[in-house]
């Protein structure tokens, strides 16, 4: 029932699949070209990327997805597991084979391991909940789906999102977390946690971050009062363009002016 403002149990294909509201990655591509949002909306693509890191959210949060199977092999190399691939995903199913599912585990095990970020996940919750509410300036139907919606002993509710990175250490990763948008999906996240009634005072948004390389460390991050309200201003913002797209049916690309190149930080 996709009127319902927190769903337990979607389909992640049904989530994605949902074409009449907003996701934070659609407002995030939408801030860059109204016109490429449009046009990912007209041509969906199926993507087969099911991968390590895939794998390895769901082992650490222990969420089921009944589409995996698992090849008695360890790599893709020989032609009988190409072809088994390639009708596994033929048949809407999600082929993974042996050294896939060990690097997970190791991933999965590092955040066990780790006392503060299995103290989190372990506090009663809810795991991949699909949250929808109504933006009250625009009436923009806005969704998002959270990795785990839990609260501290004192009662205060917590989001938490897992990434694994490729990147080593909690300053690498905190560099590299506004060029994803981690910022404006905190801000987009806890907000609608609200919106849709899930709770009263806007959440505390934790990223739990393990590494993809051995030997897995794994970090746990969060935004500052002011990095939120930045990401909220922004969020305000791709929300309202949207509301002005829909409206006038207009999806501007980059228009015809000549762009001038910015110089990045790093060039002297």
């Amino acid at each position: 029932d996709m009127t319902a403002d927190v769903i337990h149990d979607l389909d992640e294909q049904a989530y994605h699949a949902d074409r009449s509201t907003l996701s934070h990655s659609g407002a995030k591509v939408l801030a860059d070209s109204p016109a490429r949002f449009k046009w990912r909306l007209d041509h969906p693509e199926h993507k087969d990327s099911f991968d390590v890191g895939t794998l390895a959210h769901k082992l650490i949060l222990r969420s089921t997805d009944n589409r995996i199977r698992v090849a008695d092999a360890y790599d893709w190399r020989a032609k009988k597991w190409q072809d088994w691939k390639r009708e596994q995903h033929a048949a809407g199913l999600v082929p993974v084979h042996r050294g896939d599912l060990l690097e997970a585990s190791r991933m999965a095990w590092a955040v066990k391991r780790h006392p503060l970020a299995s103290a989190i996940l372990a506090r009663p919750g809810l795991t991949e909940a699909s949250l929808y509410g109504d933006d009250p300036a625009t009436g923009v139907r806005l969704r998002g789906r959270c990795d785990r919606i839990t609260d501290t002993i004192e009662g205060h509710p917590v989001i938490v999102d897992v990434k694994t990175t490729a990147m080593t250490g909690p300053a690498s990763f905190g560099r590299k977390a506004f060029d994803y948008g981690y910022d404006t999906a905190a801000a987009w996240y806890s907000d609608l946690a609200v919106l849709a009634g899930l709770c009263d005072e806007t959440p505390q948004f934790l990223l739990v971050v393990v590494e993809t390389t051995a030997p897995h460390f794994v970090h746990v991050h969060e935004f500052t009062p002011d990095q939120l309200d930045r990401a909220r201003a922004l969020n305000r913002d791709r929300i309202e363009l949207y509301a002005r797209c829909v409206a006038a049916n207009d999806w501007p690309d980059y228009g015809q002016d000549i762009h001038t190149i910015q110089t990045p930080r790093w060039v002297a």
